[in-house]
């Protein structure tokens, strides 16, 4: 419910350069992922400033992004929109679970 009454929102990475749990929900429901420049995006497919705002991990480089994007509001939507595709189309349920298969299958065999 917050998710849906923001256009924006930062999600905590972990310690081991893990992506937050949350950034999947908060992305479904629409919001903008402001999120470190971190491989750990890329390599689930995700496009900085495509898929999500980055910042340098600064107190002062989120603040600057976030002034940045409240003034370009049609940018945010952009970015908003295009999260909100990738993973509603990507990272569902569906895909999830074939994915796990595959992997599974890919153990068994060796």
């Amino acid at each position: 419910e917050m998710y849906n009454l923001h256009k924006m929102f930062i999600a905590p990475e972990g310690i081991n350069d893990t992506p937050p749990i949350g950034f999947v929900e908060g992305m479904s429901c629409g919001s903008a992922l402001f999120a470190l420049d971190n491989n750990m995006y890329s390599d689930l497919g995700l496009k900085k400033n495509i898929h999500y705002v980055d910042y340098d991990g600064s107190i002062e480089g989120l603040i600057d992004k976030i002034k940045f994007y409240q003034r370009n509001n049609t940018q945010l939507e952009k970015i908003a929109n295009n999260g909100y595709d990738f993973v509603i189309n990507n990272f569902n349920s569906e895909k999830i679970s074939l994915s796990f298969i595959s992997f599974l299958n890919s153990i068994k065999i060796k």
